[in-house]
């Protein structure tokens, strides 16, 4: 320890336990709210900063967080689970430790860049069905226009 500082994916730390709490909470209850009704019964869930998916510890992150619950709804839903990552060494984590679940349903995709590049892609992609968008309030964000004009 000696005055060295921990690194962020050491174990999950004050904002991450924040943002998994709500992706528990929330992402499941959308999911199945929503896609009762949905074409194939198909819901987006994207993570606009997805992180490398599990720490350091073995505690998982948003990206496996989210897999958990397209998994758990996959009798009645077709989750599809969008992460994106602009940090390459974090992406390759992610994307080695996502080809190494077992997944029920459509694979989960992984995304090497930012939310705002990837966006137009992703929207277009998932048109039609309801999305679960996760916009980082502790990040960059996605500038204000593509927010409001291409998200919402």
């Amino acid at each position: 320890m000696g005055g060295e500082q921990k690194s962020f994916w050491e174990r999950p730390q004050g904002a991450a336990i924040f943002k998994h709490a709500v992706l528990n909470r929330y992402a499941p209850v959308f999911a199945n709210k929503v896609g009762k009704n949905s074409p194939g019964h198909k819901v987006a869930i994207v993570d606009g900063y997805a992180g490398r998916g599990w720490y350091k510890d073995g505690s998982p992150g948003s990206p496996a967080l989210m897999v958990e619950t397209a998994q758990t709804l996959a009798k009645n839903r077709n989750v599809q689970c969008w992460f994106v990552e602009e940090d390459r060494r974090n992406y390759e984590v992610l994307e080695a430790g996502l080809a190494e679940m077992l997944t029920q349903g459509e694979q989960p995709r992984p995304l090497y860049g930012t939310m705002s590049e990837h966006l137009p892609d992703i929207l277009a992609a998932s048109k039609g069905i309801p999305m679960f968008a996760f916009i980082d309030p502790f990040g960059l964000g996605l500038p204000f226009t593509q927010l409001t004009e291409d998200l919402m």
